[in-house]
């Protein structure tokens, strides 16, 4: 039972995997997303998280850590040999808010807003912007709008917006998000086409300041971009345009913020291009420590899948992902001899092995009636042979992860 339900019960929501992993680049997109940019610098130092949403989810995530600039300083203080651990625990615990927001529901009822943002701690000074130097702040609200959008014949729409703080001579910088979809927050489901977006100068002789195009189906349905702002605008006006989607109706929420001493911070954007042979080999370590991750912080568990009957002599069943298998003999036993134990031992059944595409990683022998063989190299086979002795036939179960 949950208090962001109203003491209701909550979940994962449908079709997401429980482990959720973070790289550098998500945390910071997150704490952006989430309205508290100025933690991203410190946050990058994490590297990656992982979550398992089993747990977060059926409960109220975390209350906000820390937030003393003391604390939040000593995380890169080299003579403090916690700080490493400090930092994680402290990110662990601030992402949990909007994770929950994002992957988990209340099972009936209302769903809880997103969380408030957390502003910078009065005297904070962050890391990455060189020693004693205060990050740039925000100097007032630019334009927004909530709406409901409908594209005319044409394909098009235009959306008016009024400043909260109007732009002073002070206002040398833009950064706005943009969230668009079937509806907005819980339950999201983003648009099944391309839209594209453009931010007009007001007066319109100043010209564009800024152009996105949304993809189609995106995971995520936040969006960012940054401007300089030309002397004498005063507001913008927002177009949309989607040609091959004439009459589509859709929600928007737009929001902007005006900055006076400094740009935006550059962390919404990498400086250069990923390496995409080291991202994979990145991605397939992390899968696997996911794995690991998983069997050692709780009871390992799985569910019966695929079923393979009536196999005899020698062969190969192509799997993936797995827990083990369950191999039950239905021809065959009890054998002569047949040793005792609890259950008893069938004699000289077979074998059964687990393989990649680079051959043998571990075997087994068949040894009892029902028996499930649960290897630790599992989870990396792409088949299973099996060998069973003249007179046996055994029907093998695929064992998937719970």
């Amino acid at each position: 039972m949950t208090a962001l339900c109203g003491g209701g019960p909550s979940q994962i929501k449908p079709l997401q995997d429980a482990l959720v992993t973070l790289a550098a680049g998500d945390i910071i997109d997150l704490l952006v997303t989430g309205e508290i940019g100025w933690a991203g610098q410190i946050a990058a130092g994490v590297g990656y998280l992982t979550y398992d949403l089993t747990g977060l989810c059926t409960r109220d995530p975390a209350a906000a850590p820390s937030m003393d600039p003391a604390f939040i300083a000593g995380f890169f203080n080299p003579l403090n040999t916690q700080g490493a651990t400090q930092l994680r625990q402290w990110v662990t615990t601030l992402l949990e808010r909007y994770l929950w927001n994002l992957y988990c529901e209340c099972t009936s009822g209302p769903q809880p807003p997103p969380p408030a943002p957390v502003a910078q701690p009065p005297g904070l000074q962050l890391p990455g912007g060189g020693v004693g130097v205060q990050a740039p702040g925000a100097c007032g609200n630019g334009p927004s709008a909530f709406s409901s959008v409908t594209l005319d014949a044409n394909g098009n729409a235009s959306q008016s917006l009024l400043a909260n703080d109007p732009v002073t001579t002070a206002v040398q910088w833009a950064q706005w998000q943009i969230e668009v979809g079937s509806n907005l927050g819980a339950g999201n489901v983003p648009l099944t086409f391309d839209l594209d977006v453009t931010v007009r100068s007001v007066p319109a002789s100043l010209g564009v300041v800024s152009q996105q195009r949304i993809p189609a189906n995106t995971a995520t349905q936040f969006f960012y971009n940054e401007f300089q702002v030309p002397a004498g605008m005063t507001s913008v006006t927002l177009e949309l345009s989607a040609p091959s989607q004439p009459g589509a109706t859709f929600a928007l929420d737009f929001r902007s913020r005006w900055y006076c001493s400094a740009p935006p911070t550059s962390i919404l954007a990498p400086c250069c291009p990923p390496d995409p042979t080291l991202e994979n080999l990145i991605i397939q370590v992390m899968r696997l420590e996911e794995q690991i991750l998983s069997l050692l912080g709780r009871a390992a568990g799985y569910t019966r899948g695929t079923v393979h009957p009536s196999l005899t002599g020698t062969g190969t069943i192509s799997v993936s992902g797995l827990f083990g298998v369950l191999i039950e003999l239905t021809t065959g036993v009890p054998t002569t001899p047949q040793l005792p134990g609890v259950p008893p031992y069938e004699f000289s059944v077979g074998w059964i092995s687990c393989l990649t595409g680079d051959g043998m990683i571990d075997e087994t022998r068949i040894t009892r009636q029902s028996q499930v063989w649960a290897s630790r190299l599992a989870p990396l086979a792409t088949t299973y042979g099996y060998q069973l002795n003249q007179g046996f036939t055994a029907t093998v179960t695929e064992l998937v992860p719970a």
